[in-house]
């Protein structure tokens, strides 16, 4: 089992999109990073939840 299906940390103006993340501890991780756009992407089977935030994110 992966750590997170799809990972995006320190970064600006990113796409994630159609995507499929399964079989993960975390489906995506987003941390310090601004403008994400998570868009028709789909996360099953994961261990935890779809999306991982740092605390105070949302």
């Amino acid at each position: 089992m992966d750590d997170s299906g799809i990972w995006v940390e320190t970064s600006e103006d990113v796409r994630v999109t159609h995507n499929l993340v399964e079989d993960n501890t975390n489906g995506f991780e987003v941390s310090n990073s601004d403008d994400v756009d998570l868009s028709y992407n789909v996360a099953r089977n994961n261990a935890l939840i779809g999306l991982s935030t740092p605390p105070g994110c949302g």
